[in-house]
């Protein structure tokens, strides 16, 4: 029985080209890949990047991009898949105008085949970058104040320098990793991490 409200797939003898992106390995793109797939993108044609939104590469989308063919629709399921900034995505929002390709957002309900739609598809591109900026800017701003504070970044020592010098002479003096590593309630890695295997003279 079909469930209530279900969408049926789109068949209307448009080739449509679906691209989904999430930004890390533990995210999922079943959710997009299932919208995208409602909205009449074939396995095929459906093309996919784990990248986050400001990384350079982007094979999914290059490859979903070389895909389309005049007459095509590209669907995304953001519009900020698109494209790293503002100026990508309009830039791409051109090509595909100028090449004949339809354009559309699930999320925001963007049809690029219509001038409000192309219109509405900039402003919230400039919209998503005014957004990303302002977000960069007060994250400087508050490791700056921070920093300023006397707050330091990166990863917390395992190991106090007192003991890595304690380590260390244990080391040099042909103490076993493991010995040192059981003494200071470390792993064998900790141990290699902070000290040397340094030669020992005749």
């Amino acid at each position: 029985m079909r469930k209530r409200n279900s969408v049926e797939p789109v068949d209307d003898g448009t080739r449509r080209i679906g691209y989904a992106r999430v930004s890390t390995d533990d995210q999922d793109l079943s959710a997009q890949i299932d919208a995208l797939s409602r909205a009449g993108v074939l396995p095929d044609n459906m093309h996919k990047d784990k990248a986050s939104g400001v990384a350079n590469r982007r094979p999914g989308l290059a490859l979903a991009i070389k895909d389309c063919r005049p007459g095509d629709t590209f669907i995304v399921w953001k519009l900020d898949r698109l494209g790293r900034n503002a100026i990508e995505v309009l830039t791409r929002l051109k090509w595909f105008e100028d090449n004949g390709i339809a354009f559309k957002s699930l999320t925001e309900a963007v049809d690029g085949t219509t001038p409000g739609g192309r219109f509405l598809a900039g402003i919230l591109a400039l919209n998503a970058q005014y957004e990303r900026d302002l977000i960069a800017q007060r994250t400087a701003r508050s490791m700056q104040y921070l920093k300023a504070q006397g707050r330091t970044f990166g990863r917390a020592m395992v190991l106090s320098p007192e003991q890595i010098s304690a380590a260390q002479k244990l080391r040099d003096n042909g103490v076993p990793v493991s010995e040192i590593a059981k003494q200071f309630k470390v792993s064998r890695a900790t141990i290699n991490n902070y000290t040397l295997a340094r030669k020992r003279g005749k």
